[in-house]
């Protein structure tokens, strides 16, 4: 026996306003992603390409990558390998943005190195990438 709404339930669920109702999967990160401007390189095994560009946030499990290319091809599901001077790591990009590829780790990055590269490279890109003002003498 079923007990799912069938009809009915596609119909109730059409009478609720889009602005309401959800489509997104709800998902929750195991680790906080943080912000730094880490210069790095995504490369796609499945095509032998390598893509220069920043990691603007970064944890343990994953990051967020920008690509030095003004042009986003959706590359959501291909595995890729990151590159940079602190780590080397395997992961799938899971989802593709207008600036940027989100991407998690097969494997977990070394906490110690988290930590040394919000030492060495913290902050958002407009933050890192601001004009320094001169002070009055």
């Amino acid at each position: 026996m079923s007990f799912g709404l069938g009809k009915i339930g596609a119909v109730l669920r059409s009478k609720v306003p889009t602005f309401i109702r959800s489509n997104k999967a709800q998902f929750t990160r195991r680790y906080e992603r943080r912000d730094c401007v880490l210069i790095s390189n995504m490369f796609v095994p499945e095509i032998g390409a390598e893509y220069p560009g920043a990691i603007l946030e970064v944890s343990r499990g994953g990051c967020s990558f920008r690509p030095a290319s003004q042009f986003m091809l959706d590359r959501t599901g291909q595995t890729v390998v990151m590159r940079n001077e602190y780590f080397e790591v395997e992961g799938r990009i899971r989802s593709t943005r207008p600036v940027s590829y989100g991407i998690q780790f097969f494997d977990e990055i070394d906490p110690t190195i988290i930590e040394r590269i919000m030492r060495e490279h913290s902050g958002t890109a407009a933050e890192v990438l601001k004009p320094k003002t001169r002070q009055a003498a």
